[in-house]
């Protein structure tokens, strides 16, 4: 998806918010970089480390983009089954707070 963006020439942001899986903040870093490198255009990542609030942290990541004039933020969080409660709570929480323009 960042990677059609960037063609279509619209600046792109990903934030991290899958705060609880160990490497998901460096696995996206890394994804970052390539789309650099093949698209020639930067792709800013927002992160604020591990065992934050997804929802906290998407909002803050929606503050810097508008700040940075992004076209568009791209939210990473963690993977969910329907029968996880705690983790489908925590999605409907980051959608709440943050109302995602869908």
């Amino acid at each position: 998806v960042a990677y059609w963006l960037l063609q279509h020439d619209m600046k792109v942001m990903i934030a991290a918010c899958d705060t609880f899986r160990a490497g998901a903040v460096e696995q996206l870093r890394t994804h970052c970089r390539r789309l650099e490198a093949t698209s020639g255009q930067q792709v800013s990542l927002f992160e604020r480390g591990y065992e934050k609030d997804p929802a906290a942290v998407a909002f803050e990541a929606m503050r810097q983009a508008k700040k940075e004039k992004c076209d568009v933020l791209l939210i990473d969080t963690a993977g969910r089954m329907q029968d996880n409660k705690p983790l489908m709570e925590a999605l409907s929480k980051l959608i709440d707070l943050n109302k995602p323009d869908l």
